[in-house]
């Protein structure tokens, strides 16, 4: 066994030849063919009816008007609430709230002061609860009314355990199935979204673990990560509604860079183009340079010969730190500015939401709302808003969803994107 004080030593030449062989890796390739001169993926062509608005999404006639839906694939407790059943302080992730027990509560009697139980609202079969909720959480006649809405498309984000039932989580594969198949049915676009990897670069509440931990990027998770992806581009493929499949969720700098992240993303997208998949591959730049004039460039080189493999950036306002309305819509219009300077960049915003201040009257929500659809409008593939519910309950006037900006007027209904030439 190899001393800790000897190992470190060793570690920054262990990085020094790791980084080289990257280098190697996209050099031999070379930056703006990640394909390393094996062809582009499969083109939609042969896979989607030309009609279809998949299709059409993917040729880049039509840009791309989504929304996101949490809780089928992934289930996020914070996200998906139920009345007064699922709150914040129940639990933070799926596996903290199966094996979470119910608090018990009493009523103590004044004058004998014996105390009583109070019967529990919390389930007392967890899993069987989260079926039961992904069960109404989307149907059919959800699919029907976001096109109603205007939209068309919608994202749907997925763990490992989606192909693992061994887990420990509850299994989502029916559900995604379902609106797989409804999408097909009624014409819509679905992008598929890899956001919980084998070693916690994934959305961290969702499996105990920080998003910044670096395991994801070894060699057995990145290799578990690509057969993951490989799996469910499989089972997927045959339908029609099937049109992107992303790589990874929000990548952290925690030790990595933009070399690393895009060795993986070579290494998935040919592990795609084995399987002749010919839909959209969407990649996401480090999340810390997001709105990053020169990081962009990287991204954009490595896109730049691949029109079926688009950049994906958030752009979220909902948690950042800018309180006043001007600090708002300056934030606004240089965001606007960078997706109009890369306009010829395969790029488009992976979910946004209304920016949301206690502080701000409604009417001027309604104009930062009206600034971000138009800031947004700008990018060249289009935007997904998210998420569209994070609740059943009617009375919650949460507004961060779509429907409950909707409901309160902040958000236009029927608001529809525009893409500026």
């Amino acid at each position: 066994m190899i001393p800790i004080r000897r190992m470190v030593l060793y570690l920054p030449f262990t990085i020094f030849l790791f980084a080289s062989y990257i280098g190697a890796e996209l050099n031999g390739a070379g930056q703006n063919d990640v394909y390393g001169g094996s062809g582009p993926l499969a083109d939609p062509a042969q896979g989607q009816p030309k009609d279809s608005m998949a299709f059409k999404i993917i040729k880049g006639s039509v840009p791309m008007n989504a929304v996101t839906f949490h809780c089928v694939g992934i289930f996020e407790p914070s996200f998906c609430k139920v009345s007064s059943v699922i709150s914040d302080e129940l639990a933070v992730n799926e596996l903290a709230f199966l094996r979470k027990r119910p608090t018990v509560y009493h009523k103590e009697d004044p004058i004998t002061r014996d105390k009583t139980p109070i019967p529990s609202s919390e389930p007392t079969d967890r899993r069987k609860f989260i079926t039961d909720v992904r069960s109404v959480w989307i149907t059919e006649e959800t699919i029907v009314a976001i096109k109603k809405l205007g939209f068309n498309s919608m994202k749907l984000s997925f763990g490992y355990w989606v192909v693992d039932t061994k887990s420990g989580f509850s299994s989502p594969q029916e559900f995604v199935d379902n609106v797989m198949k409804w999408a097909s049915l009624y014409d819509l676009g679905v992008f598929l979204a890899f956001a919980a990897a084998p070693g916690c670069q994934n959305l961290h509440p969702i499996t105990n673990c920080e998003s910044t931990v670096p395991e994801w990027q070894n060699e057995f998770n990145r290799k578990q990560s690509i057969e993951v992806i490989k799996k469910v581009t499989g089972v997927y493929k045959k339908y029609t509604s099937f049109m992107a499949i992303g790589l990874l969720h929000e990548p952290s700098t925690e030790g990595i860079n933009n070399e690393i992240l895009a060795l993986y993303y070579t290494e998935a997208i040919r592990a795609l183009q084995d399987l002749k998949f010919g839909g959209l591959v969407m990649i996401n730049p480090l999340v810390e340079k997001r709105f990053d004039s020169a990081d962009i460039k990287f991204w954009c080189g490595f896109v730049a010969k691949q029109p079926f493999v688009w950049v994906a950036i958030s752009s979220y306002l909902y948690w950042d730190a800018l309180d006043t309305e001007e600090q708002l819509t300056k934030e606004i219009f240089r965001r606007a500015s960078f997706f109009r300077d890369n306009k010829a960049c395969h790029i488009f915003v992976d979910e946004w939401s209304v920016a949301l201040k206690p502080n701000l009257s409604k009417d001027k929500l309604q104009a930062l709302a009206a600034n971000q659809l138009s800031a947004y409008s700008e990018a060249s593939k289009g935007m997904i808003y998210g998420p569209f519910r994070t609740t059943t309950d009617k009375k919650d006037t949460a507004l961060f969803s779509y429907e409950s900006a909707v409901a309160q007027g902040i958000l236009r209904k029927n608001a529809k994107m525009v893409v500026r030439a």
